[in-house]
C-alpha cells in the first residue's frame, strides 16, 4: 500500500482512497509502446529504469508532492479541511517509508520511470 492511499485511508476511513486519473496499463512499457505506435511513431523502444523522487528535506518532499496531491484530491471530490489534513500529515508519513533515503545532501525514494524513445514518422 503506497504512502499517499495509508494517508488517505488515516484522514478519511471509510473512503476510496486518492486515485491517479489513469489507468494501471500506463505502467507497462507495452502499452506506452502501443500508444506511441498508433501516435504515429516509429522506431519505438520503451523500457524500464530506476529513478529517484528527491528532495533537501522531507518536508521539501512532501511539499512537492502535496502541489499534484491537492489539485488530484479536489477533482475527486474532497472537502478542504480533508485536504489540509492531507498536506499537514505528509511529511509523517513519508518519514516512515521504509524507502525513504537520506544520502547525506538530501532525502529520495525510489521511481521506476518508463522510457520512450522514438520518432515521428514521416509518413501523415
Amino acid at each position: 500500500m503506497g504512502v499517499i492511499e495509508k494517508a488517505s485511508k488515516e484522514i478519511r476511513p471509510g473512503q476510496p482512497p486518492l486515485t491517479l486519473p489513469f489507468q494501471p496499463d500506463w505502467y507497462t512499457p507495452s502499452h506506452i509502446a502501443m500508444v506511441m505506435r498508433d501516435g504515429g511513431f516509429v522506431d519505438v523502444q520503451v523500457h524500464q529504469q530506476d529513478s529517484r523522487f528527491t528532495a533537501p528535506t522531507v518536508e521539501r518532499l512532501a511539499e512537492m508532492l502535496s502541489e499534484g496531491l491537492k489539485t488530484l484530491a479536489s477533482m475527486q471530490g474532497w472537502a478542504e479541511e480533508d485536504i489540509a489534513k492531507l498536506v499537514q500529515t505528509l511529511p509523517t508519513f513519508l518519514g516512515c517509508l521504509d524507502t525513504l533515503t537520506w544520502d547525506g545532501t538530501g532525502v529520495w525514494i525510489p521511481m521506476l520511470a518508463n522510457v520512450a524513445v522514438c520518432k515521428k514518422s514521416d509518413k501523415g
